[in-house]
């Protein structure tokens, strides 16, 4: 359905399909990426796996693309906004706090940012670098 959605009607009418599909099967939506063709998917995922490791079991670390594609392209918080990050993972938490940052930076509520960063902290070192490197 992502690779139909993404070609059929437009890369992001396909994201958040492919944001759910790294959360449930990171393993299978690792196959996908090839087959999607998309030359800024591909430089996404090479930025994704300097700061974490594409070895990773089963390609586990791939969960945490939907968080980082936040970091590194907020523009594409809109057409994320609709995909449903499992609450109960660290990947589908640290999504819906870099959501959260992105709103929460625009309003500059600074108190609420200082917090979400350190929630953001502590459940992925990699995705927190790569935050306050943007920052």
């Amino acid at each position: 359905m992502t690779q139909a959605r993404w070609r059929g009607d437009s890369a992001d009418a396909a994201w958040p399909l492919l944001a759910e599909a790294l959360w449930l099967a990171p393993a299978r939506a690792a196959k996908l990426l090839p087959a999607l063709a998309a030359t800024r998917l591909d430089r996404l995922v090479a930025h994704f796996e300097e700061p974490f490791d594409p070895t990773a079991a089963s390609g586990a670390d791939l969960a945490w693309l939907p968080a980082f594609v936040l970091v590194d392209q907020p523009l594409l918080a809109g057409p994320l906004a609709t995909a449903t990050p499992p609450p109960e993972t660290a990947p589908g938490r640290a999504f819906t706090l870099v959501m959260a940052l992105l709103r929460l930076e625009r309003l500059g509520r600074h108190h609420e940012i200082v917090a979400h960063r350190a929630l953001v902290q502590a459940l992925s070192a990699p995705l927190f670098a790569a935050y306050m490197a943007t920052r």
